[in-house]
């Protein structure tokens, strides 16, 4: 029962640092130009974007991801909208296509911390455990990693049977420091079945 618990909390989490993201992306982030003809369409075209995050961060998923849609028909790759469907996407949990625009915001715009995050955590979604382990151990070689990835990072070393003694300080700091209390039980529980295991 807990793990569902944990699925959803993570689910949560990842939709908080994806909004984030996009707010960042919209608010002074270098986006990718996409080709206009004019002032004017490129104007209606910004107008478009904005429309698009201000829909997600207000959860009207459904209109948002209809005008993100549009804009990826034609062949817009911005961070900004990628990342937003990418929100969209987890809230009606169409992994796929979530997947799809981190990973397509990755290749294009590089690897940031939070796209590496939530690669990792989309990736343990879909069940491909050994991606989400590379992917968010990557993660946590940035400075500004969260406790949140160290939660992602020990859950799937767990669901890897790879958490051992030496995970131990991170799972203490989870069990202390997450705010989610469905995480620090789940940090305490690992920590006590890790501990019992080496006896």
């Amino acid at each position: 029962m807990i793990d569902v618990e944990v699925m959803k909390a993570s689910k949560a989490a990842c939709i908080r640092v994806l909004i984030g993201l996009a707010l960042i992306t919209t608010t002074g982030c270098a986006s990718t130009p996409v080709a206009v003809t004019d002032d004017r369409s490129q104007s209606a075209h910004a107008q478009r974007v904005d429309r698009a995050v201000r829909l997600v961060r207000t959860g009207d998923t459904d209109d948002a991801q209809v005008v993100l849609q549009q804009l990826i028909r034609e062949g817009n790759r911005e961070q900004d909208v990628l990342v937003a469907l990418s929100v969209c996407a987890m809230q009606t949990d169409d992994l796929g296509l979530a997947l799809w625009s981190i990973e397509e915001c990755a290749r294009i715009h590089g690897h940031s911390y939070e796209t590496l995050y939530n690669l990792g955590v989309l990736y343990r979604a879909s069940k491909r455990y050994q991606e989400a382990e590379d992917t968010l151990r990557l993660a946590l070689e940035y400075p500004e990693h969260a406790i949140e990835c160290i939660a992602e990072y020990t859950y799937t070393l767990s669901v890897l049977g790879q958490l051992h003694k030496e995970n131990l300080g991170s799972l203490v700091r989870v069990e202390n420091e997450h705010p989610d209390p469905v995480w620090r039980e789940w940090a305490f529980q690992q920590r006590v079945r890790v501990l019992s295991a080496d006896d």
